[in-house]
């Protein structure tokens, strides 16, 4: 089970990675698949490192709290 979660979490981000490049045109930016990859990686990783940590039910609620504002940031950042 764990290990089709890997392969899908990296298949999440091949597939937003290729929905931003194909909509970077229409934001008057150039389509880039080796830009758009990191985008999607940068901004997805505060939300696995919240996942790992919400293991403990304390941390939940703040864990994805965190990773939701951190994800937010890192996408804005990467499109400015």
């Amino acid at each position: 089970m764990g290990l089709i979660q890997f392969i899908l979490a990296f298949v999440g981000v091949y597939l937003s990675a290729y929905v931003i490049a194909y909509l970077a045109p229409r934001f008057a930016s150039q389509q880039d698949m080796g830009r758009a990859v990191p985008v999607v990686a940068y901004s997805y990783t505060p939300a696995w490192v919240a996942g790992i940590l919400s293991l403990s039910l304390l941390w939940e609620f703040w864990c994805l709290w965190a990773a939701s504002m951190v994800s937010t940031s890192c996408i804005w950042a990467c499109l400015r």
